[in-house]
């Protein structure tokens, strides 16, 4: 038991990221592709000389490098244009995370991290991150701005909340307040202001109102008793037309019933 947990204390590994899919093999060994990414992962290697050989998905040898491994080391490499390269190191075990400098028309890791796709688009530097740990792959672009993206850890941008509605733009309308029983006298309030007094015999007041929503109060002469209260959705176009008794209640001529609402 003991020899086993010195054996794995002192265990080496090897990282390679590829950009395109290949065989990979350490000391004959073939890799296989570390959660369905283009990053392969060999772990419990022993310190010392290894060989990593890189072949086409149909076993035909394309080129291969010697590294040298220190016990608990990590070494990771990347393999783009049919050239293996050294790029970083660490502690085994750790999350491997390596800056990988690229120069690609573009760059697509279809099926990699649950399927996404990202690439420059047009030919440019990027820095591409790959990097594998105890708590799984990882891949990070940094594009040429320096902005980094984590596609495993951060979850993608909430989109913009919509644009409210522009409100119509306000329109001066002329409102018609006509008084049907000729005997009754009343006052009419407009958003806490007196608009119109009528007496008797007065058939009709008319004022002029703004489009929209607006409180409308109706007293009578002495203000002492209030007829009607209720909010008057003023719309544009032909004068308003409202008639009012005492007994008879509000009745909107010209209009739908429902812009007056009572209070």
């Amino acid at each position: 038991m003991f020899f086993l947990l010195a054996h794995v204390a002192v265990a080496a590994e090897l990282t390679i990221f590829t950009q395109t899919p290949a065989a990979v093999s350490v000391d004959g060994q073939l890799i296989e592709y570390d959660d369905a990414s283009l990053l392969l992962v060999a772990r419990n290697l022993k310190s010392g000389k290894h060989t990593v050989k890189i072949e086409s998905i149909g076993r035909k040898p394309i080129t291969q490098m010697d590294v040298q491994l220190k016990p608990t080391e990590r070494l990771d490499l990347y393999y783009s244009e049919r050239t293996l390269t050294l790029v970083g190191s660490g502690l085994s075990g750790e999350a491997a995370v390596t800056t990988l400098p690229a120069k690609v028309k573009g760059l697509s890791t279809a099926g990699a991290l649950g399927g996404g796709n990202f690439g420059t688009g047009a030919e440019g530097s990027i820095l591409i991150g790959a990097g594998a740990g105890p708590g799984g792959v990882a891949v990070v672009i940094v594009d040429a701005t320096g902005e980094g993206r984590d596609r495993r850890s951060r979850p993608p941008e909430p989109p913009a909340p919509p644009r409210p509605p522009v409100p119509p733009k306000a329109e001066a309308v002329q409102v018609v307040f006509l008084l049907k029983d000729g005997f009754d006298m009343s006052n009419v309030y407009v958003d806490g202001s007196r608009v119109a007094e009528l007496r008797t015999n007065d058939k009709e007041k008319t004022v002029t109102l703004m489009s929209g929503m607006h409180t409308v109060e109706i007293k009578d002469f002495t203000e002492f008793d209030t007829w009607f209260k209720g909010t008057l959705h003023v719309s544009p176009g032909e004068p308003m037309r409202i008639g009012y008794s005492e007994d008879d209640g509000v009745e909107l001529y010209n209009r739908p019933a429902s812009a007056w609402v009572p209070k």
